[in-house]
């Protein structure tokens, strides 16, 4: 009696231990493992996270200040422009309260009033080459002075002009305090204009910091501790031209010594661009993500507070050590009478397990327990019993099932093929879909040039009226005709270029649109086929900040099906736009093509977006896959390609993806189609 109640209790006590073993402490060593990396994942995303939000920001900043350079660019080649700026000239020289000056002077207002509202400038200028400013739209103190020998001659707006006379290129002038102005922080973008290779005269645009702010001042993402902080330095000082969030009563332009600078800002000055764990301004812990911007010689610095963003691992830390003691404590005691309650039941049911297993198949569990061994005792009673009437039904069991398996396949079948003919009408949808999104572009981009042709005809007409009326009563001069002469070649250049212009987006669409729908065979020239293509699509591409760019031989002729390469094309580049990037994000398309020596057809695609997932990459070409269901992704569009690829095009399909590198489709199909006409459920 002894022997086996202490071997049974001894079993209990190891039954107990090893419970507290297998579990708390495997889960305490996983809790701390998890928590490790959980801190490591949650301080890379962060990080990550606050350099995506700077790169936006830089990139925002620098494409701002890209177009403002090139629209100021194209000012400077408008005639309009060039024609005020004349009358301006004419008119300055007879003094600013002539009638010749205030004529001109209406209409400069007219046209950059119209500019700089259209494009957010304070004030445009027109400065001849003696550096008199002879118009400015705000009528400033810098209005009538000399650039070159007045007060204003060491501004920014006289280094701007200066150095556009001298280099005859487009300048943009750094941002200092500028007095005409209230001493407002301004900058200046000047570009000469050029008559036969020498300067006439510069045209000049006034940009205040206050256009930045928005960039600067939107937190999103940063919580309620972050801010995006702008500095510039001057000698050995630093000035913060933004404000400082965590310092009371600062102004928008603090200076303090660049040692004292904090170390991320310090970094940005010097050129460096990087993200880490550092510390502020504040002396705050942050995690915090530097940048230079080249276009304002400017260091950025955008940052969270390393307390706020760590804040779940601090609660998480607390939680999982709450969690490791009640579970200790419940582990032990559940182990202590389980060991006790289990061990004996157990022996009783090797027993009887064993006389069943020589052959006693009469032989059941006698209990009284109504717990979960009580349960298990009628479970396996009941389970002898039909394990006996098993015997003697058996062969009656696998006729019904059998018959039973036949029915179930046929009805799978027949499921299958209702499955197939609904995906076949769902694939062809989704073509007639991106046709209707085709059309939809199409018609927003050919308002453009019919609504120049409009306005250049409107503004033939008035101005021919003008001078018929002029000549009706004798006053029409030589100058006013040739004016007039003037006005109707430019009027007919832009009705002549324009209505070109939506031609060739009513032939591209057309054309393509004729290859979607048909699906025939027939020989194109790839280059020129495949930039109709990327026509069609421009007004998807335009409302993004998403570049394309095509590699391709000239003359390269294909035999096969148009339709499909066009579906190819447009799933690819819509699928970049719908999953690769984020909104408002830049990035770039490209597409090459190469003619291999085996006579086949090899075109890369290349997006530079997010990447695709690896637990997602063997899933993309799946029918019915997608990751935006519910904005407005079917999940077709790749199993479209995959198909086209594949059946119509007799060709194949690789795909390489990796995190934060982009995505690579790379396409092979001979050059000269040997397949029969595709069905509908080839394409």
């Amino acid at each position: 009696m002894i022997k086996p109640f202490l071997v049974r209790h001894s079993l209990a006590l190891r039954l107990m231990l090893g419970l507290l073993l297998i579990s708390v402490i495997p889960l305490a060593g996983l809790s701390l493992l998890n928590l490790r990396n959980f801190e490591a994942a949650l301080t890379r995303t962060v990080i990550a996270d606050v350099a995506s939000i700077a790169d936006k920001k830089a990139d925002q900043i620098d494409t701002y200040l890209n177009e403002r350079r090139v629209d100021m660019r194209l000012f400077s080649h408008f005639p309009d422009i060039w024609s005020i700026f004349a009358a301006l000239q004419s008119g300055y020289s007879a003094g600013i309260d002539s009638v010749a000056y205030r004529q001109a002077a209406v209409r400069a207002e007219a046209l950059l009033a119209e500019l700089a509202a259209s494009y957010d400038y304070h004030d445009m200028l027109f400065i001849n080459p003696a550096g008199e400013v002879i118009f400015s739209l705000k009528k400033e103190a810098d209005l009538n002075t000399n650039l070159r020998v007045g007060p204003y001659r060491d501004t920014v707006l006289g280094q701007g002009f200066q150095q556009s006379m001298a280099l005859l290129s487009t300048e943009f002038s750094a941002f200092d305090v500028y007095g005409p102005s209230g001493n407002k922080t301004a900058a200046f973008i000047t570009t000469p204009l050029l008559s036969n290779g020498l300067p006439i005269g510069v045209l000049a645009a006034q940009i205040n910091l206050e256009a930045l702010q928005p960039v600067i001042e939107d937190r999103t993402g940063l919580g309620e501790t972050g801010e995006a902080i702008l500095g510039q330095q001057t000698q050995d000082r630093v000035t913060y031209t933004s404000h400082l969030r965590h310092l009371v009563n600062t102004a928008s332009s603090t200076q303090i010594p660049i040692e004292k600078a904090a170390p991320p800002m310090r970094h940005a000055l010097r050129g460096e661009r990087g993200q880490d764990l550092t510390v502020d301004y504040a002396g705050h812990d942050v995690v915090a993500a530097w940048r230079y911007l080249p276009g304002l010689h400017w260091g950025m610095v955008v940052k969270i507070d390393t307390q706020e963003v760590l804040a779940p691992l601090t609660r998480l830390r607390l939680h999982t050590a709450l969690a490791l003691g009640a579970l200790a404590l419940m582990a032990g005691a559940a182990a202590f009478f389980l060991g006790f309650s289990l061990i004996t039941p157990l022996h009783h049911f090797i027993q009887i397990i064993n006389d069943i297993a020589r052959g006693n198949l009469k032989q059941r569990v006698e209990f009284s327990r109504q717990d979960e061994l009580g349960q298990l005792a009628a479970a396996f009673n009941k389970m002898a019993d039909e394990v006996q009437s098993g015997r003697d039904t058996l062969e009656q069991t696998v006729i019904a099932r059998t018959a039973e398996l036949t029915i179930a396949k046929t009805d799978a079948e027949t499921a299958f093929n209702s499955l197939k003919q609904t995906q076949e009408n769902l694939v062809q949808s989704e073509k007639m879909a991106s046709l209707g999104g085709l059309v939809a572009g199409i018609a927003h981009e050919i308002n453009t040039p019919v609504g120049v042709i409009l306005m250049s005809s409107t503004h033939l007409e008035a101005e021919t009226d003008k001078a018929s009326k002029r000549y009706s009563q004798g006053e029409l001069s030589g100058d006013e005709l040739e004016g007039y002469f003037d006005i109707a070649r430019q009027s007919a250049k832009l009705m002549t270029i324009n209505s070109q212009r939506a031609a060739d987006l009513i032939y591209s669409f057309k054309q393509v649109a004729v290859d979607q729908t048909g699906g025939e065979r027939r020989e194109f020239e790839l280059k020129s086929y495949i930039e109709e293509v990327l026509l069609s699509l421009r007004p998807k591409l335009k409302r993004t900040a998403i570049s394309m760019t095509l590699e391709c031989p000239e003359g390269l002729l294909v035999d096969s099906y148009p339709g499909a390469l066009s579906q190819i094309l447009t799933n690819f580049i819509v699928n970049s736009l719908q999953h690769a990037y984020q909104p408002d994000q830049a990035g770039r398309l490209n597409i090459r093509v190469t003619l291999m020596a085996d006579d086949t057809i090899r075109l890369i695609y290349t997006d530079d977006g997010q990447g695709i997932p690896p637990e997602l990459q063997s899933k993309v070409f799946d029918p019915f896959f997608t990751t935006q269901r519910g904005n407005g992704g079917s999940g077709l569009g790749l199993h479209i390609v995959y198909n086209a690829v594949r059946q119509t095009l007799k060709g194949r399909l690789q795909m390489h993806s990796a995190f934060a590198q982009g995505t690579m489709f790379t396409l092979h199909f001979p050059r000269v189609c040997l397949s029969s006409m595709p069905t509908k459920s080839n394409l």
